[in-house]
């Protein structure tokens, strides 16, 4: 199995103090607001960050029928990439502590 991290992942949650939760109810991470801004510059975030994503599924040696876990998924551009990659013999399971950003991320995933 393999697993990606964000680096945006690994930023947010080493700033955490206390309650995770909280923080994502806030507007900090959870609010439908900050997932509908994320899902207005995909094309754009696709464009910078996708010549990376794929160097980074490179080095994971993700491939078909592969299985994958994206910890800190976002509205996830990795998933995303990482599924095409494992195709429909693999597995791919997104996790991040925004649902609005999973329900992007799912939305994305039906298109």
């Amino acid at each position: 199995m393999s697993i990606l991290i964000s680096c945006r992942a690994l930023f947010e949650w080493a700033t955490i103090v206390k309650n995770p939760h909280q923080l994502a109810s806030s507007g900090i991470w959870g609010s439908a607001r900050a997932a509908a801004d994320w899902q207005r510059v995909t094309a754009d975030r696709v464009r910078f960050f996708g010549p990376v994503t794929e160097r980074m599924l490179d080095l994971a040696d993700i491939r078909s029928g592969g299985r994958v876990l994206d910890v800190g998924a976002g509205a996830g551009d990795q998933a995303l990439g990482a599924a095409r990659r494992v195709g429909p013999t693999g597995v791919v399971l997104a996790t991040d502590i925004s649902a609005s950003m999973l329900e992007t991320a799912a939305a994305a995933a039906r298109r």
